[in-house]
């Protein structure tokens, strides 16, 4: 049984009828792209993309579900937008506020979900990141970077602006108020630094800079480096 979007439930369609919904779908709602598919539908079109030619209806679910959980939420925040195409700063800026607002986790969960869109040496040192501390260990990252602390939070408000822009890449700037308390606030600033891919992701975060600090990319390979930690 499923909801049909009233107040009822109705029948489970069968799977022939699944795959007729779902390249009816892709036909209505996404456009191929040379290596991608973009979708204007976000999350819903992108479940098209785990269908197979013939499933049943268990594996057909299956599938659509593995397909959603498997695509970032930042790629579909870069594809879904009209505005992709021309790789402009705007791109950085929404990929950006993307990371912050979906992947907050970044420097201590699996980077795997993230792979496409980082660079090669960015994905890199955090995936060794991530093992080391697979089993509870501190390893090169003993703070939280989005403050450069152990205790704090970020506080409203938080804004986006582009600091620099290269040929090669472009660095953005997030600016917030660091809360120590309800009493004790400061305005603090992180840079997140991205390049150019060359295709149709237009930029891959390539290094992230702590408030106060250096490149966390740098940091994570000196101290991988120096304690003999095998890149993944």
């Amino acid at each position: 049984m499923f909801f049909d979007g009233l107040s009822h439930r109705a029948p489970l369609p069968s799977a022939d009828k699944f795959l007729d919904v779902r390249h009816k779908f892709i036909r209505s709602c996404c456009r191929p792209l040379p290596g991608w598919l973009s979708c204007p539908s976000g999350y819903h079109c992108a479940l098209t993309l785990a269908g197979a030619t013939t499933v049943t209806r268990h594996q057909f679910r299956k599938n659509i579900m593995k397909g959603y959980c498997g695509l970032s939420v930042l790629l579909l925040a870069l594809l879904g937008s009209p505005a992709h195409a021309a790789c402009d700063k705007g791109v950085a800026l929404r990929l950006a506020k993307a990371f912050w607002n979906e992947h907050k986790d970044f420097y201590y969960a699996d980077p795997a979900p993230l792979k496409a869109l980082l660079t090669p040496d960015f994905f890199a040192v955090l995936s060794s990141e991530a093992a080391c501390n697979a089993d509870g260990e501190v390893c090169a990252i003993d703070a939280d970077p989005w403050i450069n602390a152990q205790d704090g939070e970020v506080s409203e408000p938080v804004s986006f602006t582009l600091a620099n822009e290269q040929e090669q890449g472009v660095t953005v700037r997030m600016q917030y108020l660091f809360a120590l308390s309800d009493t004790q606030k400061e305005p603090q600033t992180v840079s997140l630094h991205f390049q150019k891919s060359g295709d149709n992701r237009c930029y891959l975060m390539d290094d992230f800079i702590p408030p106060g600090d250096g490149s966390l990319k740098q940091r994570l390979r000196q101290w991988q480096n120096h304690n003999a930690i095998e890149p993944q």
